[in-house]
């Protein structure tokens, strides 16, 4: 029994995605959320890897194109 215990401690889960030709992970824990897109508001003079903001249950957040960024 403490065999297994200890293996699921060690196991650790990764969300992975793509951008670009590029393949990403990120630690599950670090995930808030992950949803369907959803059509962003558009920043003048932005940068042009920011595709502009949304409104996530009242909060701005800044979208990313993370193939245009890296």
């Amino acid at each position: 029994m403490q065999m297994l215990e200890d293996k699921a401690k060690s196991e650790v889960e990764f969300v992975t995605f793509s951008a670009g030709e590029q393949s990403f992970s990120i630690e599950i824990t670090q995930v808030r959320e992950i949803r369907r897109w959803s059509p962003v508001t558009a920043l003048p003079h932005a940068p042009h890897e920011v595709l502009g903001v949304m409104n996530l249950r009242g909060s701005v957040i800044p979208i990313y194109d993370l193939a245009a960024r890296f």
